[in-house]
Protein backbone atom coordinates (compact mmCIF):
# COMPACT_ATOMS: atom_id res chain seq x y z
CA UNK A 1 0.00 0.00 0.00
CA UNK A 2 2.86 2.35 0.76
CA UNK A 3 4.29 1.82 -2.72
CA UNK A 4 0.96 2.62 -4.33
CA UNK A 5 0.63 5.71 -2.19
CA UNK A 6 4.13 6.84 -3.16
CA UNK A 7 3.38 6.14 -6.82
CA UNK A 8 0.23 8.27 -6.67
CA UNK A 9 2.15 11.06 -4.92
CA UNK A 10 4.83 10.95 -7.62
CA UNK A 11 2.25 11.17 -10.39
CA UNK A 12 0.56 14.09 -8.66
CA UNK A 13 3.90 15.86 -8.20
CA UNK A 14 4.86 15.32 -11.84
CA UNK A 15 1.47 16.56 -13.04
CA UNK A 16 1.86 19.77 -11.01
CA UNK A 17 5.37 20.28 -12.41
CA UNK A 18 4.19 19.76 -15.99
CA UNK A 19 1.29 22.19 -15.53
CA UNK A 20 3.62 24.77 -13.97
CA UNK A 21 6.00 24.60 -16.93
CA UNK A 22 3.29 25.30 -19.54
CA UNK A 23 3.24 29.11 -18.98
CA UNK A 24 7.04 29.22 -19.39
CA UNK A 25 6.77 27.45 -22.74
CA UNK A 26 3.94 29.71 -23.91
CA UNK A 27 5.92 32.80 -22.97
CA UNK A 28 9.01 31.36 -24.68
CA UNK A 29 6.96 30.92 -27.88
CA UNK A 30 5.80 34.53 -27.59
CA UNK A 31 9.12 36.18 -26.66
CA UNK A 32 11.55 34.07 -28.69
CA UNK A 33 9.13 33.11 -31.43
CA UNK A 34 6.14 35.29 -32.25
CA UNK A 35 7.85 38.66 -31.66
CA UNK A 36 10.72 37.61 -33.94
CA UNK A 37 8.30 36.31 -36.59
CA UNK A 38 6.34 39.57 -36.86
CA UNK A 39 9.67 41.38 -37.27
CA UNK A 40 10.55 38.92 -40.07
CA UNK A 41 13.58 37.38 -38.34
CA UNK A 42 12.35 33.78 -38.34
CA UNK A 43 9.98 31.53 -40.26
CA UNK A 44 6.51 30.61 -39.03
CA UNK A 45 7.51 27.10 -37.93
CA UNK A 46 10.43 28.49 -35.87
CA UNK A 47 7.91 30.34 -33.69
CA UNK A 48 7.28 26.99 -32.03
CA UNK A 49 10.92 26.05 -31.41
CA UNK A 50 10.42 25.92 -27.59
CA UNK A 51 7.58 23.45 -28.13
CA UNK A 52 9.53 21.46 -30.73
CA UNK A 53 12.43 21.03 -28.29
CA UNK A 54 10.03 19.71 -25.65
CA UNK A 55 8.45 17.35 -28.21
CA UNK A 56 11.92 16.01 -29.08
CA UNK A 57 12.79 15.62 -25.38
CA UNK A 58 9.54 13.74 -24.67
CA UNK A 59 9.82 11.41 -27.69
CA UNK A 60 13.47 10.53 -27.01
CA UNK A 61 12.90 9.92 -23.30
CA UNK A 62 9.84 7.73 -23.86
CA UNK A 63 11.65 5.85 -26.64
CA UNK A 64 14.69 5.04 -24.48
CA UNK A 65 12.46 4.07 -21.55
CA UNK A 66 10.51 1.74 -23.85
CA UNK A 67 13.70 0.18 -25.22
CA UNK A 68 14.88 -0.69 -21.72
CA UNK A 69 11.64 -1.23 -19.81
CA UNK A 70 9.31 -2.36 -22.59
CA UNK A 71 6.72 0.14 -21.43
CA UNK A 72 5.99 3.84 -21.61
CA UNK A 73 5.68 5.71 -18.33
CA UNK A 74 5.66 9.25 -17.06
CA UNK A 75 8.57 9.66 -14.64
CA UNK A 76 11.22 12.07 -13.39
CA UNK A 77 13.50 11.27 -16.33
CA UNK A 78 10.84 12.82 -18.56
CA UNK A 79 10.60 15.90 -16.33
CA UNK A 80 14.39 16.32 -16.37
CA UNK A 81 14.50 16.09 -20.18
CA UNK A 82 11.81 18.76 -20.48
CA UNK A 83 13.64 21.06 -18.04
CA UNK A 84 16.83 20.60 -20.08
CA UNK A 85 14.96 21.80 -23.18
CA UNK A 86 13.66 24.89 -21.37
CA UNK A 87 17.16 26.12 -20.52
CA UNK A 88 18.61 25.73 -24.03
CA UNK A 89 20.00 28.83 -25.77
CA UNK A 90 17.62 30.23 -28.40
CA UNK A 91 19.87 29.21 -31.28
CA UNK A 92 20.37 25.62 -30.13
CA UNK A 93 20.84 23.29 -33.09
CA UNK A 94 18.15 20.59 -33.30
CA UNK A 95 20.61 17.90 -34.38
CA UNK A 96 23.02 18.70 -31.53
CA UNK A 97 20.12 18.60 -29.07
CA UNK A 98 18.87 15.25 -30.38
CA UNK A 99 22.30 13.58 -30.40
CA UNK A 100 23.41 14.82 -26.97
CA UNK A 101 20.10 14.05 -25.25
CA UNK A 102 19.78 10.60 -26.87
CA UNK A 103 23.33 9.59 -25.95
CA UNK A 104 22.84 10.86 -22.41
CA UNK A 105 19.57 8.92 -22.01
CA UNK A 106 21.28 5.72 -23.18
CA UNK A 107 24.34 6.18 -20.96
CA UNK A 108 22.12 7.09 -18.03
CA UNK A 109 20.19 3.83 -18.39
CA UNK A 110 23.35 1.75 -18.81
CA UNK A 111 25.84 3.31 -16.41
CA UNK A 112 24.56 6.35 -14.51
CA UNK A 113 21.27 5.06 -13.15
CA UNK A 114 22.59 4.51 -9.62
CA UNK A 115 25.07 7.41 -9.57
CA UNK A 116 23.74 10.50 -7.82
CA UNK A 117 24.55 13.91 -9.29
CA UNK A 118 22.56 16.62 -11.05
CA UNK A 119 22.25 15.25 -14.57
CA UNK A 120 20.26 18.21 -15.86
CA UNK A 121 23.35 20.38 -15.28
CA UNK A 122 25.68 17.89 -16.93
CA UNK A 123 23.60 17.62 -20.11
CA UNK A 124 23.11 21.39 -20.27
CA UNK A 125 26.84 22.06 -19.95
CA UNK A 126 27.64 19.48 -22.64
CA UNK A 127 25.11 21.11 -24.97
CA UNK A 128 26.48 24.62 -24.54
CA UNK A 129 30.08 23.38 -24.77
CA UNK A 130 29.35 21.80 -28.15
CA UNK A 131 27.63 25.01 -29.26
CA UNK A 132 30.76 26.88 -28.18
CA UNK A 133 32.97 24.51 -30.22
CA UNK A 134 30.70 25.11 -33.23
CA UNK A 135 31.07 28.86 -32.66
CA UNK A 136 27.31 29.09 -32.13
CA UNK A 137 27.22 29.77 -28.40
CA UNK A 138 24.87 32.66 -27.63
CA UNK A 139 21.75 33.33 -25.57
CA UNK A 140 20.70 36.22 -27.82
CA UNK A 141 17.73 35.72 -30.08
CA UNK A 142 17.91 37.24 -33.56
CA UNK A 143 16.15 40.43 -32.46
CA UNK A 144 18.65 40.91 -29.64
CA UNK A 145 21.54 40.18 -32.00
CA UNK A 146 20.31 42.99 -34.24
CA UNK A 147 19.80 45.36 -31.27
CA UNK A 148 16.09 46.01 -31.87
CA UNK A 149 15.47 45.85 -28.10
CA UNK A 150 16.76 48.06 -25.29
CA UNK A 151 15.97 46.35 -21.99
CA UNK A 152 15.56 48.10 -18.63
CA UNK A 153 15.10 46.56 -15.16
CA UNK A 154 11.33 46.17 -15.52
CA UNK A 155 11.79 44.43 -18.88
CA UNK A 156 14.23 41.97 -17.32
CA UNK A 157 11.90 41.18 -14.41
CA UNK A 158 8.85 40.80 -16.66
CA UNK A 159 10.65 38.37 -18.96
CA UNK A 160 11.77 40.45 -21.91
CA UNK A 161 15.47 40.16 -21.07
CA UNK A 162 18.19 37.93 -22.50
CA UNK A 163 18.02 34.32 -21.41
CA UNK A 164 17.28 30.74 -22.36
CA UNK A 165 14.55 29.84 -24.82
CA UNK A 166 11.78 29.33 -22.24
CA UNK A 167 13.10 30.68 -18.93
CA UNK A 168 13.23 34.46 -19.22
CA UNK A 169 10.22 35.32 -17.06
CA UNK A 170 11.12 35.93 -13.42
CA UNK A 171 7.48 36.70 -12.60
CA UNK A 172 6.35 33.31 -13.91
CA UNK A 173 9.27 31.70 -12.07
CA UNK A 174 8.12 33.19 -8.76
CA UNK A 175 4.55 32.05 -9.39
CA UNK A 176 5.82 28.53 -10.14
CA UNK A 177 7.92 28.60 -6.97
CA UNK A 178 4.91 29.59 -4.86
CA UNK A 179 2.95 26.65 -6.30
CA UNK A 180 5.76 24.10 -5.89
CA UNK A 181 6.13 25.14 -2.24
CA UNK A 182 2.86 23.31 -1.54
CA UNK A 183 4.49 20.01 -2.56
CA UNK A 184 5.77 18.06 0.43
CA UNK A 185 8.90 16.84 -1.37
CA UNK A 186 9.87 20.21 -2.90
CA UNK A 187 12.92 21.66 -1.14
CA UNK A 188 11.66 25.22 -0.98
CA UNK A 189 14.38 26.46 1.35
CA UNK A 190 17.09 25.98 -1.29
CA UNK A 191 15.99 28.68 -3.79
CA UNK A 192 15.44 31.23 -1.02
CA UNK A 193 18.82 30.80 0.64
CA UNK A 194 20.71 30.27 -2.61
CA UNK A 195 19.42 33.47 -4.20
CA UNK A 196 19.92 35.50 -1.02
CA UNK A 197 23.56 34.33 -0.77
CA UNK A 198 23.99 34.84 -4.52
CA UNK A 199 22.57 38.37 -4.28
CA UNK A 200 24.82 39.39 -1.38
CA UNK A 201 27.91 37.90 -3.03
CA UNK A 202 27.28 39.32 -6.50
CA UNK A 203 26.58 42.81 -5.13
CA UNK A 204 29.79 42.71 -3.06
CA UNK A 205 31.75 41.69 -6.16
CA UNK A 206 30.14 44.46 -8.22
CA UNK A 207 30.84 46.97 -5.45
CA UNK A 208 34.52 45.97 -5.45
CA UNK A 209 34.68 46.11 -9.24
CA UNK A 210 32.61 49.32 -9.29
CA UNK A 211 30.40 47.89 -12.01
CA UNK A 212 26.69 47.35 -11.35
CA UNK A 213 25.11 44.83 -13.72
CA UNK A 214 21.35 44.55 -13.20
CA UNK A 215 21.12 41.68 -15.69
CA UNK A 216 23.23 39.59 -13.30
CA UNK A 217 21.36 40.74 -10.20
CA UNK A 218 17.99 39.87 -11.77
CA UNK A 219 19.08 36.96 -13.96
CA UNK A 220 16.13 34.81 -15.00
CA UNK A 221 18.46 31.93 -15.82
CA UNK A 222 19.82 31.95 -12.27
CA UNK A 223 16.50 32.48 -10.49
CA UNK A 224 14.69 29.82 -12.55
CA UNK A 225 17.74 27.59 -12.17
CA UNK A 226 17.55 27.78 -8.38
CA UNK A 227 13.81 27.02 -8.53
CA UNK A 228 13.75 24.18 -11.09
CA UNK A 229 17.26 22.70 -11.24
CA UNK A 230 19.02 23.13 -7.89
CA UNK A 231 16.09 21.60 -5.97
CA UNK A 232 16.34 18.14 -7.55
CA UNK A 233 15.15 15.79 -4.79
CA UNK A 234 17.55 12.92 -5.43
CA UNK A 235 20.76 14.95 -5.66
CA UNK A 236 20.29 17.38 -2.77
CA UNK A 237 20.89 16.77 0.97
CA UNK A 238 18.10 15.15 2.97
CA UNK A 239 19.00 16.78 6.30
CA UNK A 240 17.62 20.31 6.71
CA UNK A 241 20.92 21.79 7.89
CA UNK A 242 22.65 19.97 5.05
CA UNK A 243 20.21 21.67 2.65
CA UNK A 244 21.11 25.05 4.12
CA UNK A 245 24.85 24.43 3.66
CA UNK A 246 24.24 23.17 0.12
CA UNK A 247 22.15 26.26 -0.68
CA UNK A 248 24.82 28.61 0.69
CA UNK A 249 27.48 26.78 -1.32
CA UNK A 250 25.71 26.93 -4.68
CA UNK A 251 24.58 30.52 -4.11
CA UNK A 252 28.11 31.72 -3.41
CA UNK A 253 29.78 29.69 -6.15
CA UNK A 254 27.10 30.68 -8.64
CA UNK A 255 27.93 34.35 -8.01
CA UNK A 256 31.68 33.80 -8.33
CA UNK A 257 31.34 31.85 -11.57
CA UNK A 258 28.61 34.04 -13.08
CA UNK A 259 30.93 37.06 -13.21
CA UNK A 260 32.71 35.29 -16.10
CA UNK A 261 29.98 32.86 -17.21
CA UNK A 262 26.68 34.66 -16.52
CA UNK A 263 24.43 31.99 -18.02
CA UNK A 264 26.29 28.86 -16.92
CA UNK A 265 27.29 29.74 -13.34
CA UNK A 266 24.08 28.26 -11.94
CA UNK A 267 24.65 24.93 -13.71
CA UNK A 268 28.34 24.62 -12.80
CA UNK A 269 27.69 25.51 -9.15
CA UNK A 270 24.72 23.14 -8.88
CA UNK A 271 26.63 20.28 -10.54
CA UNK A 272 29.54 20.69 -8.11
CA UNK A 273 27.13 21.03 -5.19
CA UNK A 274 25.35 17.81 -6.16
CA UNK A 275 28.67 15.95 -6.30
CA UNK A 276 29.37 17.16 -2.75
CA UNK A 277 25.93 16.24 -1.40
CA UNK A 278 27.38 13.26 0.47
CA UNK A 279 29.56 15.71 2.42
CA UNK A 280 26.68 18.10 3.11
CA UNK A 281 24.65 15.13 4.35
CA UNK A 282 27.38 14.16 6.80
CA UNK A 283 27.70 17.72 8.09
CA UNK A 284 23.92 18.08 8.31
CA UNK A 285 23.58 14.81 10.23
CA UNK A 286 26.31 15.88 12.65
CA UNK A 287 24.74 19.32 13.25
CA UNK A 288 21.29 17.85 13.88
CA UNK A 289 22.47 15.46 16.63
Amino acid sequence: MTYLHDSKDNKKTLLIYFLCLIPLVIYGIYKNGYLLYINKYISFITIFKPLILIFIAVILTLLVDFLFNKKIEINYNLLNSIIISLFCPCNINYLVFIIVLFIYLLINKLFLKNISFNKICLVHLILVFIMFLLNKYSYLNLGEVNNIYLYNISDIILGRGIGAISTTSIILGLIIYSILCFLTNYKKIIPLISYLVYLITIILIMFIQKNINYELIFSSNIILGFILVSTDTLTTPYYLKGEVIYAIFIGMFCALISIKLPFEGIFIATLIGSLLTFLFNKIGKYLEK
